[in-house]
């Protein structure tokens, strides 16, 4: 299991090393319950992902569930699935982070060091970097991309590097939250600076 994700506070969402899993809430309360379930691949993935398409991200945007793999960007509507965005790269290209912006932008991460901006069909790359820890929200319209070495922010869909966190003796950088008081918190291998 490579993520899960809550959509609707009720059912989970699973991403598997062979695809999603879709619990409703009386298989999650059957779980609380002890009980052990075999599952299944929600809907026609086989038909659809790469066999090799482990889902490694999970998230929602409204009623949308969006799937972050080993090289795509894949949605779900609630009838059928999508290709938003796939990997050209050679090198592997495993999806980190998935985040929203009011404008219909969407904002990808990936392990590999390329993030990327999508809008109506159109992909961008924002900066090519040797790995992505993470995005999270600051405001509306205001969000932080955390590189291996560096933070960028991203103010109305338009990217700034902000800090060069190596010069500032980070180093391992592994993930960013902003929390509700708005502090930005950095995570690596051994401590998590604000």
């Amino acid at each position: 299991i490579h993520s899960v994700h809550c959509a609707d506070g009720k059912s989970l969402w699973i991403g598997t090393a062979s695809g999603p899993v879709f619990l409703d809430k009386t298989l999650v309360d059957k779980v609380k319950n002890g009980d052990v379930l075999k599952y299944k691949l929600f809907g026609n993935w086989q038909n659809f992902g790469d066999p090799g398409n482990q889902v490694l991200k999970i998230t929602n945007n409204n009623s949308d569930i969006y799937f972050g793999t080993r090289g795509s960007l894949i949605k779900y509507d609630g009838t059928q699935y999508s290709l938003l965005w796939q990997s050209r790269e050679a090198r592997l290209e495993d999806v980190s982070e998935i985040e929203f912006s009011e404008n219909n932008v969407i904002y990808l991460t990936t392990r590999s060091g390329f993030n990327y901006e999508i809008s109506e069909s159109k992909v961008d790359t924002l900066d090519e970097l040797i790995f992505s820890g993470g995005i999270d929200r600051f405001s509306e319209g205001h969000y932080y991309l955390l590189a291996i070495d560096k933070l960028f922010e991203i103010k109305n869909d338009n990217p700034k590097q902000v800090y060069d966190l190596a010069l500032k003796g980070y180093e391992n950088l592994t993930d960013i939250l902003v929390d509700k008081e708005k502090n930005i918190w950095i995570s690596t291998l051994s401590l998590i600076h604000i």
